[in-house]
């Protein structure tokens, strides 16, 4: 019999959350919330995600359990709140953690690079790590990896698609990017 993971529950709770861009799926555990999808992620990639964290466990709809973080992403979107509140209960490397952990000091309507994310956790070489990382962020918008552009103020790649990014961040007032990014994160 496998080792059981350490941050591993029995069940995870989900909704959705329907959206101009489409449905976002949120999933919580009883600790708190622990991933978001973007809109044009399947209800396939939570079912993957509660596999890969708690395979034996369940996947429940409980859209009362969820109905704060709810909430606070459509209050995000009417331009109501820049801060969120939400127990998260995030499961990652520890180094997946503490660049979360940093995302989460970049303030609304700023903007922030790899390299200085690098730099803060006090692993200036590790831009890439760092790279690597945020594109594993479990639950964006609330860990805002929105924020992220590159050094040169292009988007760079951005799973929710760059249409989204800009225009998340035009919502928190910051438009001194360039429209240019990778291709495949076009959608």
């Amino acid at each position: 019999m496998g080792k059981r993971k350490p941050w591993a529950d029995d069940v995870f709770y989900w909704t959705k959350m329907d959206h101009l861009d489409g449905t976002f799926y949120l999933v919580s555990s009883e600790r708190g919330l622990c991933c978001i999808t973007w809109p044009h992620e399947p209800f396939d990639t939570i079912r993957r995600f509660q596999q890969n964290h708690a395979s034996h466990g369940a996947l429940v709809e409980d859209h009362h359990r969820l109905q704060a973080a709810v909430h606070q992403l459509e209050e995000y979107w009417n331009g109501q709140r820049r801060d969120f509140d939400i127990p998260l209960h995030l499961m990652g490397t520890p180094f997946q953690l503490s660049v979360w952990k940093t995302l989460q000091t970049i303030p609304y309507g700023t903007i922030s690079t790899y390299g200085a994310i690098a730099a803060q956790i006090g692993k200036p070489r590790a831009t890439r790590a760092v790279g690597s990382a945020i594109s594993q962020n479990p639950v964006p918008i609330v860990i805002p990896c929105h924020r992220i552009i590159g050094k040169d103020k292009s988007l760079t790649g951005f799973g929710g698609g760059l249409r989204l990014k800009s225009a998340m961040l035009r919502l928190e007032g910051y438009d001194a990017f360039v429209e240019s990014g990778h291709s495949r994160y076009a959608y």
